[in-house]
């Protein structure tokens, strides 16, 4: 389980917009591809219980630089 309070700015997945204030809650059925507003950054404070599964080209370029 990954939760996530956003402190300023926001982020936009696949579940829709959390702006300052909100908590975003996401169990291991959902895949989670999070990104800033374009107009500032997203400042947020995350805990999760198990390891970070990386997707896609983040996971192939973190991969090349840890072997």
């Amino acid at each position: 389980m990954e939760l996530i309070l956003i402190l300023d700015g926001a982020f936009i997945d696949e579940r829709g917009r959390f702006g300052p204030g909100d908590i975003s809650i996401a169990d291991e059925t959902v895949e989670h591809r999070p990104f800033a507003e374009k107009d500032r950054p997203c400042i947020a404070f995350a805990v999760s219980d198990g390891p970070i599964k990386l997707a896609g080209s983040l996971r192939q370029m973190i991969g090349d630089l840890i072997g």
